[in-house]
């Protein structure tokens, strides 16, 4: 049987855009800022940097146990559910992290939290079906 992975498209495809816009201000911080290439001690590309990074860090292996959950027939709503609290949490952190200049953030804080939780439950998601 033939399986469509369209919750997981449409979480990349939101996901791809918040990596685009966040490489975009490291790309324009590091030209505005004559920044040359490396971690300088610029502290306006270095946030940019890392909220970058830190998307880049989480987003791979959470889109691959997204699709896998599909690809698995887990439950739509469920999986929506993930998704969105992921995407969402991930706006949040790059939010958090961007205004605060990398400082303590609510937002950030509560991004990250998010992140790891749904990032949890997609793989006990996986697992259920070795048990």
């Amino acid at each position: 049987m033939f399986t469509t992975i369209k919750i997981t498209s449409l979480t990349a495809s939101i996901v791809g855009i918040l990596t685009l816009v966040l490489a975009y201000r490291v790309a324009y911080i590091r030209k505005y800022n004559s920044v040359q290439p490396g971690i300088n001690g610029d502290l306006d590309f270095t946030v940019a940097f890392r909220a970058h990074a830190n998307l880049v860090e989480y987003a791979p292996i959470f889109l691959i146990l997204l699709a896998i959950a599909e690809f698995n027939q887990i439950n739509s709503s469920l999986l929506i559910f993930v998704a969105t609290a992921f995407t969402i949490s991930r706006i949040a952190h790059a939010i958090g992290y961007t205004v605060n200049k990398g400082g303590k953030s609510a937002l950030r804080s509560l991004g990250n939290s998010v992140t790891w939780i749904m990032l949890l439950l997609i793989c006990l998601i996986n697992l259920t079906g070795f048990i």
